[in-house]
């Protein structure tokens, strides 16, 4: 987390990195190659998802089950609005999805008795809860959006 805060944050690499997500347009007035940007940016971030998914199955479990991520991908997704795009405030909001899921664990280990799927979806209760709460925040203007050259947004 610190890591990624101080690349796209203070290193001129980062802050061009930044710069496609932001306002590709304004990159390519720099002179910066916008399609190769975000295209290295997709085959890097691939590869750390390719890692991670390795760790999940190796590491936690020794070996691959069906479903292990359980839906995962969607509660990182909704953990980068909740920290408003920031890497601090996504590092606060894993913090958050992981406290959650810990006490899930642990409310069915104490034998309540409510129905097992209540306590999966406590996690994600919590993350839409905060998420309601503190806003989506302002995503960078160029996200989602095709970088044609010549063009502009808006």
């Amino acid at each position: 987390m610190i890591g990624s805060w101080f690349f796209y944050s203070r290193t001129a690499l980062g802050l061009q990195c930044r710069a496609m997500g932001e306002n590709p347009y304004a990159a390519d007035t720099l002179g910066l190659r916008v399609r190769c940007y975000r295209f290295t940016n997709v085959l890097i971030t691939g590869a750390i998802a390719g890692i991670a998914g390795a760790y999940l199955s190796i590491a936690t479990a020794s070996s691959f089950v069906e479903g292990i991520s359980a839906e995962k991908g969607y509660a990182a997704f909704a953990i980068i609005i909740l920290g408003k795009y920031h890497p601090i405030g996504a590092f606060l909001g894993c913090l958050l999805y992981g406290f959650a899921d810990a006490l899930q664990l642990n409310l069915q280990a104490f034998g309540i008795n409510i129905p097992y799927q209540f306590m999966l979806m406590l996690p994600y209760i919590f993350t839409l809860i905060v998420m309601f709460l503190t806003g989506s925040g302002n995503k960078p203007e160029g996200h989602g959006v095709f970088f044609k050259k010549g063009a502009q947004l808006g």
